[in-house]
């Protein structure tokens, strides 16, 4: 039996993707059968990024719709739930370093909500951490190309040409990917996006050199795919099963009304953070 560690760390303007990703996981587990999930599920209201006195929502709609939307994580065998409201956390970053230092777990999982997940995704990590045997390596999923050439070796079909803001991603199965087909893919050039369905083993990311002092958003794909390859570690691509940005029916932009964030802040809280990151990554 394997274990993973998942940590989702959500605002409020993300809830109804966040409900979204949870019914898809909760679909994806009963294809499983060998590996068991504890989870850290995090809603951030922080006051300092949030002004809730102009906001039209109050923090309790989404502390209600939190809590009911986490009854479906029934599935995780040890649930860990948080509301934040003062300033502990300004972003996913603190959660998911901190839960790597963790222990008695195989792989660690961060995932992001704007994500349409393969039905078989969950029972592709399964298979994966059965099948692979070097203690430190990545397992991501195929995705459809979204930026440049760099991509192409994790992309389904690099050669299609899409818009991602308009291009329907419930369309994924008319593109008659084989199922008769799943394996992995060894890729020593290593990219992945960090909440892209991407799952770390324990004993590579004890070793990744993060800065402990970041906050919010930073670059920890980029400093791990860095580890990477300066170590000779591999990537492994579970081909055909695909991800893709949920872009078109992304809900979080409904509540951008009602919520008044203080965008200037988080917007230099997490380019010091990236600073951070940068300049760990020159000393590698």
């Amino acid at each position: 039996m394997k274990r993973i560690h998942l940590t989702i760390h959500i605002f409020p303007k993300e809830i109804d993707d966040y409900e979204f990703t949870i019914n898809q996981l909760k679909f994806a587990m009963q294809f499983t059968t060998n590996i068991e999930i504890d989870a850290n599920v995090i809603l951030n209201l922080n006051d300092k990024i949030i002004n809730w006195d102009t906001s039209t929502l109050p923090k309790e709609y989404f502390i209600e719709k939190f809590k009911f939307i986490n009854k479906k994580l029934d599935w995780v065998c040890k649930l860990e739930e948080e509301v934040v409201f003062k300033q502990e956390y300004h972003g996913k970053l603190e959660k998911v370093l901190y839960n790597s230092t963790l222990i008695g777990y195989d792989a660690f999982w961060w995932q992001d909500v704007d994500l349409i997940l393969d039905d078989l995704f969950l029972y592709g990590i399964e298979q994966s951490l059965d099948e692979i045997k070097e203690p430190n390596f990545i397992i991501s999923p195929q995705c459809f190309k979204y930026w440049d050439n760099s991509w192409d070796i994790i992309s389904f079909k690099p050669d299609f040409d899409m818009n991602i803001y308009k291009f329907d991603s419930f369309s994924l199965k008319p593109y008659q990917y084989n199922r008769e087909e799943i394996s992995l893919i060894e890729n020593k050039q290593v990219k992945f996006a960090g909440g892209g369905g991407t799952i770390i083993s324990d004993g590579l990311i004890k070793e990744v050199p993060f800065p402990s002092t970041a906050m919010g958003y930073g670059s920890e794909d980029n400093i791990v795919e860095m580890w990477c390859i300066k170590h000779n570690y591999s990537q492994y691509i579970m081909k055909n099963i695909v991800i893709q940005e949920n872009r078109k029916y992304l809900s979080n932009s409904l509540y951008d009304n009602f919520i008044n964030y203080d965008l200037v802040y988080l917007k230099s809280l997490n380019e010091e953070s990236k600073n951070k990151f940068y300049n760990k990554m020159k000393n590698l």
